[in-house]
């Protein structure tokens, strides 16, 4: 027994990524050659010390000493510009066990992606509004036959569909880059009732019947106000999308224990089995629906990173009689 646990102090003491120990009391176990480099600690004497006499990172502190439920994700960001993606997980009988990776290469990564993002969308967005603000003049300086019009109106639909692309685009990116980071207390019950007012033109346009299932009191949630109301409009824009003519939609919310539950429900035909695991991918199109149905393929993308921001889960469930998404979402 006493070679096994030489051998798992090796193990983890050789760990490339940091790695801490601490007892129930947040007093020190073990901290390893990688966590030692990270914070420049010292490499002897720590151990049965408090935490806080051998660190001094307010954010690694705070895991620590708050009451908060594990495993907790999280980031450290350092002086020298390196960040580090941080879990913690609550070990039974031992304590808290914290796994720090270095991060930094795909930070690096991210903000060039955010500025590329945002340079190409600026050069694309600026012409494409002169197309189509010349395309509407066209009829205004002599007359065109059916046909011209015909053409005059692909171009449009073309322009806007990559115009909303583009849109999406960087709304995915905000989402990624956590560009908005407002938290607040949110009334999922509002956001619920608004959405669908707002979509009430789409939904009479189809002659649906969307149905909202929701108790007088709902527990508030922590979460950012726009990037849940975009979850649930590009939730229930979906179900509007796939949903045929005077098809039905339900959309319920409840709280069970610490979680709220939302469920958007449709009568449309379904996603096959073989397209279901990769429905929250970036631009993935089922294959049912690719030819005869507009869209960027990001929507569900979008709601996915935004569960995923909030620490919340997703899945779908569907079959030939209709589809149901469910976010659940702690409060």
């Amino acid at each position: 027994m006493g070679e096994l646990q030489d051998i798992y102090y090796q193990v983890l003491n050789n760990l490339v990524d940091g790695f801490i120990l601490a007892d129930k009391d947040a007093h020190i176990l073990l901290v390893n050659q990688a966590a030692r480099s990270i914070f420049n600690t010292q490499n002897e004497g720590i151990t049965g010390k408090a935490i806080e006499e051998v660190f001094s990172h307010p954010d690694l502190l705070d895991i620590f000493r708050s009451q908060r439920k594990f495993p907790y994700r999280s980031e450290i960001s350092l002086d020298n510009g390196h960040t580090y993606s941080v879990q913690s997980s609550l070990i039974p009988g031992v304590g808290l066990a914290v796994i720090m990776q270095d991060i930094t290469h795909y930070k690096e990564l991210d903000r060039k992606k955010t500025e590329f993002l945002n340079s190409i969308s600026h050069d694309i967005r600026s012409p494409l509004t002169s197309i189509y603000g010349f395309i509407g003049l066209i009829d205004r300086v002599g007359p065109i036959n059916r046909q011209q019009a015909e053409f005059i109106h692909h171009i449009q639909t073309s322009v806007q569909h990559i115009t909303a692309l583009i849109n999406d685009l960087l709304d995915l990116n905000r989402v990624e880059a956590e560009f908005d980071t407002r938290v607040g207390e949110v009334n999922m019950k509002q956001v619920l009732t608004q959405t669908i007012a707002n979509l009430e033109y789409q939904i009479s346009e189809k002659m649906q019947e969307v149905s909202l299932a929701i108790p007088n009191e709902l527990p508030l949630i922590l979460g950012n106000p726009l990037h849940l109301q975009r979850m649930v409009s590009n939730l229930i824009e979906n179900a509007i999308k796939f949903t045929p003519p005077a098809g039905k939609i339900e959309v319920r919310c409840r709280a069970d224990k610490q979680q709220l539950i939302l469920e958007v429900s449709d009568n449309g035909p379904g996603i096959p089995p073989a397209d279901q695991p990769r429905i929250f991918d970036k631009f993935y199109r089922g294959s049912n629906f690719s030819q005869v149905t507009n869209g960027t393929g990001l929507g569900l993308s979008i709601v996915k990173s935004i569960v995923d921001k909030h620490y919340g889960r997703i899945w779908v469930e569907s079959t030939p009689n209709g589809t149901t998404f469910t976010v659940i979402l702690p409060v």
